[in-house]
This record gives structure tokens, sequence and C-alpha cells, in this order.
């Protein structure tokens, strides 16, 4: 079991860009490019666990337990799922299909609190229910 305290995820609203390309034949496409803040925080993510990596068993249901500390009422939990797993899989050496998010509770603190802009996850393989 791994408990940790990360920052926020950047939400799925800042996750892209779309940037519009044209073929050879001239075709117009959107091709949607990760921002640089996402690739920031998947590097930090990486660093964070990197002790863990391969520890977690593969092909497994992996349950991650979330408690949120959020700076603005505004904020929505679930648009930080996506991206939290995307960085939690590939520092674990693992698939992000076999995840499953909880939130257990979210808090909203005071920006100058030390756990604001934080996520405490947990982060445990599942156990068969007899």
């Amino acid at each position: 079991m791994i408990e940790i305290w990360l920052d926020l995820p950047p939400s799925k609203n800042r996750r892209t860009r779309t940037f519009q390309r044209r073929t050879k034949t001239g075709k117009g496409f959107h091709a949607p490019v990760v921002t640089s803040c996402v690739r920031d925080y998947r590097a930090k993510v990486f660093n964070q666990l990197k002790p863990w990596h391969g520890k977690l068993p593969d092909e497994q249901k992996i349950i991650l337990e979330c408690v949120w500390y959020k700076t603005r009422s505004t904020q929505d939990c679930s648009n930080f799922h996506d991206e939290l797993c995307d960085a939690v899989a590939p520092a674990l050496g693992l698939n992000d299909r076999w995840f499953l998010v909880r939130d257990i509770d979210f808090i909203q603190e005071k920006p100058k609190h030390k756990n604001a802009g934080k996520v405490w996850l947990q982060v445990r393989p599942m156990t068969a229910v007899k």
C-alpha cells in the first residue's frame, strides 16, 4: 500500500490544446497536444512515485483513494481523475484501465494552508471479496 501527498493535477479543461493542421490534400483536422503544465505534473509525479515502480501487481484492479484539498469551491474533483490516473499509471508501471478511483472526501482550504492544492492518495491492490 502506498500513501503519498501529491499536488492537485491540472483540470481536464487544461490538459490539451488543439492545433489545426492541413494534410497534403488540403483537408484540415484538429490535433490535440498535451500542454506543458501537464507534462511538468506527470514528471513530478513520476519522480515522487519512482520508489514504487513495478511493486504492485499488473492486470489486477488497483484502488486509488483520494482526499482532495481544494482552494476554490468551484473546483470539481471529477475533473482531476483522468489526469491523476494518467500521471500515476506510468510512474507505477501499470495500465490505468485497471484503476478504480474513490473519492473519500474533499475539503476546501484557504490558499495559505499547508495542504491547500494537494491530494492525499492511497494506492492499493483490490482484495477479493468472498
